[in-house]
């Protein structure tokens, strides 16, 4: 069996191996973060345009832009369902909700033949850099710097598309360090900017990437560098932003939709000129602890981002002084290195352990272009050495924090149904039950994908069907006989009877009466009215 085989080998026991943690690790749509519940929202939403023909605005593209998300999600749930997946009535949302179990199964295995699909496609990008072995090592190190790469595979979120930016910025980047002066390159890196922009704001270091490969190429790439010289490369500069704008305007008008497209466009240059608000880390303490956080929680991709990149910019800064590195080598090196180091400064602004799965996605490229600008065999062997080394590392520490994601995921599942059926037995059929933020139960879910799927008729029938079961997010009951509260938000007895308002993100309050009945289960607290029956 020869060489040409061990890439194909390695992909197809990714696969083996991702799908397994679907098997060994079951886990309930409702018991997972707000992307579960955004998939089915997107799925509602996309569902309903397709089958009217007509546009509904959608929630689920108004925090990030997040349209690659949107659009995987329909496509995993026509999946499971064919024509099923296409509706615009309450019948067609109940449908979605009763088949939430076979849509989360396709919504994961989606998430894992897509992976698959974006390795193959970075590399292909990467190609024209170094030989498969190389390219395989970089690509290992994608999924170990962080156990958010292995998690999110098979739970998407929109940073699970950071593989295909990434992807794109490689293509984009070689084609223009390969040839600066023609144009096509330039229309590469518009594509590039807008599909990274179209997904999340954060993912806008390709585009200062891809300004800063292109400032080294004018200053130290294009000889003789005279008038036609200049103004070709100001055209492509000008080609470039038109593309990307023009793509980011087409799409944004069209899919994401004038409300939501100019409310994501004045929240962004907010971020651009008055930072990202409260919830950013506002000191080199805060930077330093967000650190901290991502180390202990298994990654390694921060620390090696900030040593490697530095590390490369300077020896490209002495190579070129000493034009000892090709304008190629040296373009890409910077491109790679800007793209790692400007993930980094996005996640460190404002720190979730997902975001890291974006500064995982520059690693590859990273250890690529160092590989390439080293040069002769043996320091190029030291590179693949360093960077097998920290495959190793990365993997040693990254395999008990992906055990312990996927456990924590099953066993809040495992434990929100048995509250589940404990509230069934208490409430009794005929009581009506409201369910507040964020409570990882069918009962608050449903109502969180109607608010925001936004098809007016499915939110106004649904609110007209006055269910016994609500959401806070959907609601028409004023006065339920039991309210469930989740402990995340409300952690102790005090809090919940301290008067406050129990739903952190709805406008109506929720708040403990004097005569209520507190009854503790294990991920929620059930409150039961004073005026219910046996209250």
């Amino acid at each position: 069996m020869g060489f040409r085989w061990v890439g194909p080998l390695l992909l197809a026991s990714l696969m083996v191996a991702l799908a397994s943690l679907v098997l060994a690790y079951p886990s309930s749509l409702w018991a997972g973060d707000d992307y579960s519940l955004e998939y089915l929202a997107a799925v509602c939403n996309a569902g309903a345009r397709l089958n009217d023909l007509a546009f509904y605005r959608t929630g689920t593209m108004g925090y990030h832009p997040a349209v690659a998300f949107y659009v995987f999600s329909w496509l995993a749930a026509f999946a499971a369902l064919g024509r099923g997946a296409l509706g615009s009535d309450l019948t067609f949302f109940d449908r979605l909700i009763e088949n939430a179990p076979l849509l989360f199964a396709s919504f994961k295995i989606c998430g894992i033949l897509m992976t698959g699909l974006l390795v193959l496609a970075w590399r292909r990008s990467a190609a024209r850099l170094a030989p498969a072995g190389v390219l395989l090592v970089a690509l290992a190190l994608y999924f170990v710097v962080t156990p958010q790469s292995v998690f999110r595979s098979v739970n998407p979120l929109t940073e699970t598309f950071a593989l295909a930016v990434n992807a794109l910025f490689v293509l984009a980047l070689v084609r223009l360090a390969q040839d600066p002066l023609r144009i096509w390159p330039y229309v590469l890196c518009g594509i590039a900017t807008a599909f990274a922009y179209l997904l999340k704001v954060s993912f806008l270091y390709v585009w200062g990437a891809l300004l800063a490969a292109f400032a080294y190429l004018a200053l130290f790439g294009v000889r003789p560098l005279g008038v036609a010289s200049v103004l070709r490369l100001l055209r492509g500069l000008l080609v470039f932003h038109i593309v990307s704008i023009g793509l980011i305007y087409a799409v944004g008008l069209t899919v994401i939709g004038p409300f939501y497209f100019a409310a994501l466009r004045r929240l962004h240059w907010a971020i651009f000129t008055h930072g990202p608000g409260s919830e950013a880390n506002a000191s080199l303490a805060d930077v330093l602890q967000s650190i901290t956080i991502s180390w202990d929680s298994g990654a390694t991709a921060l620390p090696v981002v900030m040593v490697v990149a530095s590390s490369l910019l300077l020896a490209v800064a002495i190579a070129t002084l000493r034009r000892q590195i090709s304008p190629f080598a040296g373009a890409v090196a910077v491109g790679a290195a800007m793209a790692a180091l400007a993930s980094v400064a996005a996640v460190l602004t404002r720190y979730s352990e997902t975001y890291v799965v974006g500064v995982a996605a520059t690693v590859p490229l990273l250890f690529v272009a160092a590989w390439y600008a080293a040069g002769d065999r043996r320091a190029r062997r030291l590179v693949v050495a360093i960077a097998v080394g920290v495959v190793l590392l990365s993997a040693w520490r990254a395999a008990p924090a992906i055990d312990d994601l996927f456990a924590a995921k099953v066993s809040a599942s495992s434990k929100a149904a048995a509250d589940a059926q404990a509230i069934a037995g208490i409430a009794g059929s005929d009581a009506t039950l409201l369910y507040l933020y964020r409570v990882p139960m069918v009962g608050f879910g449903k109502g969180y994908v109607a608010y925001h799927c936004e098809v007016p008729h499915i939110n106004d029938a649904l609110l007209l069907a006055n269910r016994n079961e609500q959401s806070s997010m959907a609601r028409s009951v004023k006065e339920p006989n039991f309210v469930v509260v989740d402990k995340n938000y409300s952690s102790t007895e005090a809090e919940v009877r301290s008067g406050k308002n129990l739903d952190p993100i709805n406008a109506v309050k929720t708040v403990w009466h004097d005569g209520d009945e507190l009854i503790a289960l294990d991920k929620v607290w059930l409150i039961r009215r004073a005026r219910s029956p046996g209250g």
